[in-house]
């Protein structure tokens, strides 16, 4: 059996000669327009000097399957604390479900204010309520979640209304917040209230990268192969210290794209770091025809990974 391989690597920047840093001068708190130009770069996620993510949820503290209305802790009748968090930090994504449903109504609390700065319920939420609206932000299968960076500077506390919410009857509410240190540690301005245009615009290039990758489109174009079944070549080979920073595949018979095998070695190591079927290394779940996302996804016959791979002496795709 055999079938065409089409292969394409894309190299983006060169770590010898140095990734652009960005940043603000240490000591000077960023205001959520640079905080959102940091967040705005895909190949951050490989630097090892980034904070590091960390979770709150609604977990089963007892490792059962009993995830949901375990709070971080009560606020008063009627009132549960989902998160209490000290700053400087960023929320980077938030997740619910369940609870009162449309009608649960969420509130964040900035720097121990009086008034919440968020104060919706996930109905109004679900309906694009600014700045939290596509594709950042979205209502799927009773859940709701966005991924618009929220900063704190000094604390931030999420609240929940729950009347009558227990841990053995309905309504049950589940949660994910997902936060880190503020970069380097630097103090934050909180979250806005209201965007001016500035950040507003910020956040439009932020959710533009992250619905498109934002990579560069030059790279290496590689001449098309073809593969017989239980044969293996390498299709691409590069010195280091540089950073792979997309893989693109295209494949002629898209049955056969399971049985394709991408296997990547470092450094001139004999065991493959990275080695399993295409659809998979693309991100692929199930049967979708068609999905994408920042790192990962499909588009026809053609596969891409854009996850950012470092490397320091040698790289080769097999």
């Amino acid at each position: 059996m055999r079938h065409v391989l089409h292969a394409f690597l894309f190299m983006y920047c060169a770590l010898g000669a140095g990734c652009n840093r960005g940043g603000t001068p240490p000591g000077e708190a960023l205001d959520y327009a640079q905080l959102l130009s940091l967040y705005a770069d895909p190949l951050r996620i490989a630097r090892l000097d980034v904070e590091q993510a960390e979770i709150v949820s609604s977990v089963d503290p007892g490792g059962g399957n009993n995830d949901f209305n375990n709070f971080a802790g009560r606020e008063g009748e009627g009132l549960a604390v989902l998160a209490d968090l000290k700053g400087p930090g960023v929320v980077t994504r938030f997740w619910t479900t369940g609870g009162g449903g449309a009608k649960q109504r969420l509130q964040f609390f900035f720097d121990d204010e009086s008034t919440p700065r968020i104060d919706a319920t996930v109905e109004e939420l679900s309906k694009g309520r600014p700045p939290f609206d596509a594709p950042l932000s979205r209502s799927e299968q009773s859940c709701w979640w966005t991924y618009v960076p929220i900063p704190f500077n000094k604390r931030l506390k999420i609240v929940a209304e729950t009347d009558n919410f227990t841990h053995e009857g309905w309504p049950r509410l589940f949660y994910q917040v997902n936060h880190s240190r503020s970069p380097k540690g630097q103090g934050v301005e909180s979250f806005p209230v209201g965007l001016n245009s500035e950040q507003a615009l910020a956040l439009k290039t932020f959710s533009s990268v992250w619905a498109t990758g934002g990579h560069a489109a030059d790279g290496t174009l590689m001449d098309p192969m073809v593969i017989a079944a239980g044969e293996s070549k390498t299709v691409f080979s590069a010195e280091g210290p540089e950073l792979i920073s997309a893989l693109r595949v295209r494949i002629e018979n898209l049955t056969l794209a399971e049985h394709l095998w991408i296997s990547i070695y470092w450094d001139g190591e004999a065991q493959a770091s990275v080695s399993l079927p295409l659809p998979l290394l693309a991100g692929k779940v199930w049967l979708a025809p068609r999905f994408e996302s920042a790192y990962f996804g499909q588009r026809g016959q053609e596969f891409f990974l854009r996850y950012p791979m470092p490397f320091k002496g040698h790289a080769r795709v097999q």
